[in-house]
């Protein structure tokens, strides 16, 4: 069976201090149109496959699907199971944040003489776990959670990711403009302005 992939494009547009920060533009998959991409496969693989087709946010519709055919089976995920659940969807949201963050930001932005080489982005703890997410151990997983605010401090935000949400949380657009304009920031941000 094929499927033509082109009704699943969408895109994700962050403008950090706009006054609509982000902007998503997700289609809506009818319900004829996931009987299309499930119709015939094994209750087993539709996680994995809807992973695959959903790429923006795939660990969270991986584990969405997971736990839809399970629940059509009678089965019921144990809190030991819901609390691995919960750790690999952060771990993957923040992954894909900071591929975003490295990946588009360049084009997004551009800035005359200052190249924002995304090498940076290879230490990262959580790009040392597999794509999918429940692969990794859960040693791996914790290492990965545990290691995550310190490489974010020294690689990226300067301060402790707890202080610069609690600074966002208090006033955004003042303080995203005094982090990003006033304050030597590690790499790969050294220099970066953003527009306004």
């Amino acid at each position: 069976m094929t499927v033509s992939m082109s009704p699943l494009a969408g895109g994700l547009v962050l403008r950090p201090g706009a006054a609509e920060p982000i902007a998503c533009a997700r289609p809506m998959v009818s319900a004829a149109l996931m009987r299309r991409l499930v119709e015939g496969r094994c209750a087993a693989q539709v996680p994995a496959l809807l992973g695959t087709a959903f790429a923006l946010g795939a660990a969270t519709h991986r584990a969405t699907a997971r736990r839809a055919v399970a629940a059509a089976l009678g089965l019921r995920d144990d809190a030991e199971s819901q609390a691995a659940d919960a750790l690999t969807l952060a771990l993957a949201a923040a992954r894909e944040h900071l591929q975003r963050f490295a990946l588009d930001l360049p084009a997004l932005a551009p800035q005359p003489g200052i190249d924002l080489d995304p090498r940076w982005l290879r230490e990262a703890p959580v790009l040392a776990l597999p794509v999918a997410g429940v692969a990794a151990t859960p040693t791996a997983r914790h290492d990965a959670a545990a290691a995550l605010p310190g490489w974010l401090e020294q690689h990226l935000l300067g301060c402790a990711p707890a202080h610069w949400l609690r600074r966002w949380s208090r006033d955004g657009e003042a303080w995203l403009s005094d982090w990003a304009g006033t304050r030597a920031h590690p790499r790969p941000l050294h220099g970066f302005r953003l527009p306004r």
